[in-house]
């Protein structure tokens, strides 16, 4: 049992009213995870879980892609996005407990080079830049990992459980 938590238990929300009208229909958390971050041996790994249609998908970080923390965050985003697009959704609010993830996306603009190089993820940043325009609203929240979010705590525990 994955121990999914009731509706209404999700506790300590700090959205608008306005923005939970628009998109709570489409609320679906992220996380990633990786073991021996850093090392060669690393291996990442991503989980999504869409809240109201109560799908949970999850996934190792193919090995295209670095195999870090930070990537298996920016692939659990990108695995969101790619499920709001399967299922006709052109709105929606993903939570992640990463900032870098969330800014990455929102904020950097990739093709600035800083001090002459790329920045991490520079690929896979510019994709999921690129498939926003797929979207007519899409929004990011953040919320602190490990604390008392029952939906946060499930997509961290399935991602880890991934790769262990």
């Amino acid at each position: 049992e994955l121990g999914l938590p009731e509706e209404g238990e999700l506790q300590n929300r700090k959205t608008a009213n306005h923005k939970q009208q628009v998109t709570m229909k489409n609320t679906i958390y992220t996380d990633g995870s990786c073991i021996n971050n850093g090392a060669h041996n690393a291996r990442a790994a991503w989980a999504v879980y869409h809240v109201q249609k109560k799908i949970l998908l999850s996934g190792v970080v193919e090995d295209c892609h670095a195999q870090t923390n930070n990537t298996g965050e920016l692939v659990a985003i990108m695995k969101a996005m790619s499920l709001l697009n399967h299922l006709g959704e052109r709105f929606g609010l993903i939570i992640s407990d990463s900032k870098y993830a969330i800014s990455s996306i929102s904020e950097w603009n990739v093709e600035k080079k800083v001090k002459g190089q790329k920045k991490a993820n520079y690929e896979l940043i510019k994709l999921i830049q690129s498939k926003l325009l797929l979207f007519h609203k899409l929004e990011f929240e953040w919320v602190k990992g490990h604390s008392i979010d029952p939906y946060n705590d499930l997509v961290d525990i399935e991602a880890r459980r991934v790769i262990s």
